[in-house]
């Protein structure tokens, strides 16, 4: 058994927190803040990249996709077409109407702009679930007017907004506005408008029916079915920024999923 001295010697050696690290266990701490930190820094450039629209999750290559579009309305301001026709776009979604009492004030001057650059045109509808279908096509007909030359089938897009975010419309619902408006452009333009939509509301609203409709899926993560016969445009990209718009808004970035005489046969 050790005596008196010998213990206190070596508890006088045991190691206590304020002794100094090892150098064996500082550089490890160090190594791993510097992996700790790159790391933190790669993430946040990734966010932000992604947040202002110069990083995203799919990016269709022109070369394989060689049709390449856009959806536009007033809040890009005044656009110049000929600058946009420069920067490989060959379709553009025109909103011109939403519901039976909202024009859009730029309609006219883009659809005739996108139009004498050479880009084709659709003029396009937010469907709204608070009038008739009818109701809502005879608004669009006034304001779009006759077809014309370079013009893609109208479009009508569905999404879920305001109060029925919380609480969607039903399929029988959605499915009566739906088959009214669809049925009076048909009559008007001799042809079914495109219906733009997510996968979810596709599933939800549309799948099994409205066969004689192409559809624009939106599809920002992973891309959409091919196989699948009535999907025609694809919605890639939400955030995309282009030369010639006044107002430094995002436009949404379209392009086809089908052969490019498909795309030549949609026009009326």
């Amino acid at each position: 058994m050790p005596n008196n001295e010998t213990r206190y010697e070596i508890i006088r050696e045991a190691p206590t927190k304020n002794d100094p690290i090892p150098k064996k266990k500082r550089g490890k701490r160090f190594v791993f803040w510097c992996i700790f930190t790159c790391a933190v820094f790669i993430i946040s450039d990734i966010i932000l990249l992604v947040f202002f629209g110069k990083l995203w999750f799919v990016n269709p290559m022109k070369k394989e996709y060689h049709i390449m579009g856009i959806s536009v309305s007033s809040k890009q301001g005044k656009i110049a077409w000929d600058a946009i026709s420069m920067q490989n776009i060959d379709f553009a979604f025109i909103r011109a109407t939403e519901g039976v009492s909202l024009a859009d004030n730029r309609f006219k001057e883009n659809f005739d702009g996108a139009i004498s650059s050479q880009i084709d045109a659709a003029p396009l509808h937010d469907l709204t679930f608070t009038a008739s279908g009818k109701e809502q096509a005879k608004a669009f007909v006034e304001t779009v007017g006759e077809k014309r030359d370079r013009q893609l089938p109208p479009v009508v897009q569905i999404r879920l907004y305001g109060r029925f975010v919380a609480v969607p419309p039903t399929k029988d619902e959605v499915h009566s506005i739906l088959k009214d408006f669809c049925e009076e452009i048909k009559l008007s333009y001799g042809c079914s408008p495109i219906i733009m939509t997510d996968t979810e509301l596709y599933e939800k609203y549309i799948f099994g029916d409205f066969s004689d409709s192409k559809l624009c899926i939106r599809s920002i993560y992973s891309k959409p079915d091919e196989n699948n016969l009535s999907f025609m445009f694809w919605l890639f990209n939400p955030k995309t920024k282009l030369n010639g718009c006044e107002n430094d808004e995002y436009i949404d970035k379209i392009t086809i999923l089908k052969t490019e005489e498909e795309y030549y046969d949609l026009l009326i």
